[in-house]
């Protein structure tokens, strides 16, 4: 069993569409930790496929940076999902 750390989106939208991919991690049996903000959290503590929520201290719009001892020993793969990509719009 591989014990993932997944890094979720900071928007619930973004959050939802993470399940897909979180459910097919878990069905190949792999033990999924997410560390989300605490706007967030809620979805992920909602997922069967998700063994365990961290809530991030962390707040909307701050420059955070992550302590490394936080994380040690709690992922063997870590995982992050990009930010949404912009909306594109045709010049008038």
């Amino acid at each position: 069993m591989t014990r993932t750390l997944f890094i979720a989106p900071q928007w619930i939208g973004d959050a939802v569409m993470t399940e897909p991919l979180l459910r097919e991690l878990h069905r190949r049996g792999e033990q999924i930790t997410v560390a989300a903000l605490s706007w967030v959290a809620p979805v992920y503590e909602h997922m069967a496929s998700v063994s365990e929520v961290v809530t991030l201290p962390f707040k909307h719009g701050q420059l955070q940076c992550l302590n490394a001892g936080l994380w040690r020993g709690n992922g063997e793969v870590n995982l992050t999902r990009p930010m949404s990509p912009p909306i594109l719009s045709k010049a008038h």
